[in-house]
């Protein structure tokens, strides 16, 4: 993939893949995704420089109980995502979930990892054009829908609470 940075070919795809077929069903959370991403299905929380990424009205965009997702999730995207304080340095993580982390930042790819966390899979390299493809060679699949729904319905009930 020409101009994406280092680690971004077919293999690291291909590893990423690896990560998703043994998990059935995986409730997985992305975070700070393009909209390429929409396409999946799967629930998205956007912090700092990413929020207005996708449309208020997105059927993926969840903005309440982050939390609570990232220690049910079997599978975590760092998405361009720094795993530090707003992340509770990693210990939010459900201790079995595969993480999978993207930065073209050496340093932030890997900040605070092996201390609460530790990455299966870490790509430097731009992360829209690691979505975009990661789109593309998943074609065909969809989050489990039960999934979304639950954190959607949770996500009702905090803002309802809150109002």
């Amino acid at each position: 993939m020409e101009g994406a940075g280092p680690g971004l070919g077919r293999a690291t795809l291909s590893q990423f893949g690896a990560l998703i077929e043994p998990i059935l069903g995986p409730n997985c959370c992305i975070l700070s995704p393009s909209s390429a991403l929409e396409s999946l299905g799967i629930p998205c929380y956007l912090g700092g420089a990413s929020r207005g990424l996708l449309p208020p009205d997105s059927p993926i965009l969840l903005r309440q109980n982050r939390r609570d997702a990232l220690r049910d999730a079997d599978l975590v995207l760092l998405a361009g995502a720094v795993c530090d304080f707003r992340l509770s340095y990693g210990r939010l993580f459900n201790r079995g979930a595969a993480i999978v982390a993207v930065n073209r930042d050496r340093e932030q790819l890997l900040r605070n990892s092996d201390v609460f966390w530790k990455p299966r899979l870490a790509v430097q390299g731009d992360v829209a054009s690691f979505v975009v493809r990661l789109a593309q060679s998943l074609s065909g699949f969809s989050c489990p829908k039960e999934w979304g729904e639950q954190l959607r319905e949770a996500e009702r009930r905090k803002e309802k609470e809150i109002r």
